[in-house]
C-alpha cells in the first residue's frame, strides 16, 4: 500500500490530464449547480432579503459536490491506473487552489487592512488553519475563507485514507463511522467537515451502482430534491452541516448528473463553472470596495447589488483567464516532476504546523 503514494510510470504517462474537465463529460450540469451555490453565497453577503441561512445552505452545497467529485475522480483514476498517486493529487490541488486563493489575500487584506484580530486571521488564511479560530471565523472581510482551509485539510488526508482502504465497503463504512462519530460528538467547526464526508460517501455509492436504469431515473430527483434543499436553506445556518440536510444536497447532487442538450446552455454553464471558484474567493473584496465607492453607496440596495455582482463577475473572469488558466495547463509537466512532489507533500504539512502551533503559542 505504501507504493500507493508513490507515483507509479503508468499513472504519470497514461493520463495527463487527470482531474481535468475530460473527465467529467456530464459537468455543465454539475457547473450548473456550483453556480446556483455561488450565487446563494454571494447573495447572503451581500443582501441577505431576510433569509440570512442562504449563504451557509450554499458553502454545504459547495462541500458535497467537492467531496463527490475528488472521490469519483479518485475512483477513476484508481480504475484507470490500479492506484492513486497521492503526490501527483496533491501538485494538482495545489496548482488549482493555490494561486488564485493567495493572490485574495493580498487584496483581501489591501481592502481590510491590519489589526490585531486580522493580523491573526490573515496568519490563519496562509497556513490553511482559520478553522482554529472557532467562533471568530467570520469577523473579518476574508471570514468565507474557512470553507478553504476545511478543504484543504481534509483532502490532505482522504487520499491516504482511500489508498489504504481498499474496498469500497470498506471505504464507506469508513465514511459513515466518521459521519456518526461527528453526529454524536458535535463541535461548532467539526460540524463544518459532514458535508464533505457524505460527498465523498455519494461518490462511493454512486459509483458501486451506478447503471443505465439508475441514470435514467436520477433527474426525476431534482425537482424534489431541489425544493427540499431550499427548505432547509431557509432554515438554520448550521443545521445545514448536520448529515440529514447534507444528504439531501447529495440527492441534488447526483440528481443533475445526465446530458445538456442545449448547447448554448452548455456553454454558459462551462465559463460560469470555470468562473466560481474566483468568483467566490473575490467577491467580499469586490463587495468591500463598492461599499466604499461614493456613486454606489446612492444606488438602491438592488442597484448595489448589481454593479457589485457584475464587478465581481469580471474580476473571476480576468483571475480565471491570467492566473488560474495558465497554471492548470502546467498541471501534466507539474505532476511528473519530482521536486514539484516533494514540494506538494512537504508544504502543506509544514503550513498546517505553523499555523497549529502560532495558534497555540502565540493567539
Amino acid at each position: 500500500m505504501l507504493s500507493d503514494l508513490r507515483p507509479s510510470r503508468r499513472s504519470l504517462q497514461g493520463d495527463p490530464s487527470i482531474g481535468s474537465r475530460e473527465r467529467f463529460p456530464n459537468q455543465p450540469y454539475l457547473d450548473l449547480l456550483r453556480v446556483f451555490f455561488t450565487i446563494l453565497v454571494f447573495f447572503q453577503h451581500a443582501y441577505n432579503f431576510g433569509l440570512r441561512h442562504l449563504g451557509g445552505a450554499g458553502v454545504a452545497g459547495f462541500f458535497v459536490l467537492s467531496g463527490f467529485l475528488i472521490t469519483t475522480l479518485l475512483l477513476k483514476e484508481e480504475a484507470r491506473h490500479g492506484r492513486v498517486c497521492y503526490p501527483s493529487f496533491l501538485v494538482r490541488r495545489m496548482l488549482r487552489i493555490w494561486p488564485a486563493y493567495f493572490m485574495c489575500l493580498v487584496v483581501l487584506n489591501g481592502v481590510v487592512g491590519f489589526s490585531t484580530l486580522e493580523y491573526r486571521a490573515l496568519v490563519s488564511d496562509m497556513t490553511f488553519t482559520r478553522t482554529f479560530l472557532g467562533r471568530d471565523l467570520f469577523t473579518d472581510n476574508g471570514g468565507h475563507l474557512w470553507s478553504i482551509a476545511v478543504e484543504e485539510q481534509f483532502y490532505f488526508v482522504w487520499p491516504v485514507a482511500f489508498i489504504f482502504l481498499k474496498n469500497i465497503y470498506v471505504r464507506a463504512t469508513f465514511l459513515c463511522a466518521g459521519l456518526l462519530y461527528l453526529s454524536v460528538y458535535r463541535g461548532y467547526i467539526s460540524d463544518r467537515f459532514i458535508p464533505i464526508l457524505v460527498g465523498c460517501l455519494f461518490g462511493v455509492i454512486y459509483h458501486k451502482i451506478r447503471s443505465g436504469v439508475v441514470q435514467r431515473y436520477l433527474p426525476l430527483l431534482r425537482l424534489p430534491a431541489l425544493l427540499g434543499f431550499m427548505y432547509l436553506a431557509v432554515g438554520s445556518h448550521e443545521g445545514m452541516f448536520h448529515v440529514f440536510p447534507s444528504m439531501v444536497c447529495g440527492v441534488l447532487v447526483v440528481s443533475f448528473l445526465g446530458e445538456m442538450q442545449n448547447l448554448r446552455l452548455r456553454a454558459i454553464c462551462s465559463i460560469g463553472g470555470k468562473w466560481t471558484f474566483s468568483f467566490y474567493l473575490f467577491h467580499q473584496a469586490v463587495l468591500g470596495i463598492t461599499r466604499k465607492m461614493p456613486m454606489v453607496q446612492g444606488m438602491g440596495a438592488f442597484a448595489r447589488i448589481g454593479v457589485s455582482f457584475c464587478l465581481a463577475l469580471v474580476v473571476a473572469a480576468v483571475v480565471y483567464t491570467f492566473v488560474e488558466r495558465p497554471l492548470l495547463r502546467l498541471k501534466s509537466d507539474a505532476q511528473s516532476s519530482f521536486f514539484m512532489r516533494q514540494i506538494a507533500l512537504i508544504l502543506p504539512l509544514f503550513l498546517f504546523l505553523c499555523g497549529a502551533l502560532a495558534h497555540r503559542f502565540y493567539f
